[in-house]
């Protein structure tokens, strides 16, 4: 019986030993959840903190489309009023300079370039100020000039009258040649 006792102790002491390494396991295995619960706790703040920037990120992205949009029209407008601005530019050069002709002068999209179309525009009529003085008969004075004049006052004429003088002053160009 003392052989009994021995091998019962000996099984008591085994599953002592046993249930003390299954307490400390289990507290291990407590304590390794306490630490993974509190990880996923940090984890979710964290991934509720990056929920809420994602947010305030679309709420900006939002508000940046809105203002981009905002801004295109403004700069429609901008370049609605500006095209109209060259216009009228180029209208009010054009009628203080009454002998240029408005097809030498075609609407452009900026004020420098309708400068640069009028200046060809006055070289232009320079020009041929300059080819009409040339080829001007002596003795003859412009039509709206006081006194007589070599050709008659056409505005009363016929068509066929004023046809005939035509003929006549391109007769007497050819012949001055």
């Amino acid at each position: 019986m003392l052989g009994k006792k021995t091998d019962a102790e000996r099984e008591l002491a085994e599953a002592r030993q046993l249930n003390e390494e299954l307490r400390t396991a289990a507290a291990e295995a407590e304590e390794g959840l306490m630490e993974a619960r509190s990880e996923l706790e940090g984890r979710t703040a964290r991934i509720a903190e990056l929920e809420a920037e994602v947010g305030k990120l679309r709420s900006a992205g939002e508000s940046g489309r809105a203002a981009t949009d905002e801004l295109r029209s403004n700069l429609k407008s901008a370049n609605e009023g500006l095209a109209q601005a060259v216009e009228k530019y180029r209208e009010v050069r054009l009628c203080n300079a009454p002998e240029i002709p408005h097809e030498l002068v075609p609407l452009a999209p900026t004020i420098g370039e309708i400068d640069a179309h009028f200046e060809r525009a006055e070289k232009v009529v320079e020009n041929v100020r300059t080819r009409l003085a040339d080829e001007k008969p002596a003795g003859l004075r412009p039509r709206w000039s006081v006194g007589p004049t070599r050709y008659p006052d056409t505005r009363e004429m016929s068509a066929q009258e004023k046809i005939s003088i035509g003929l006549k002053r391109l007769a007497e160009r050819e012949n001055a040649k």
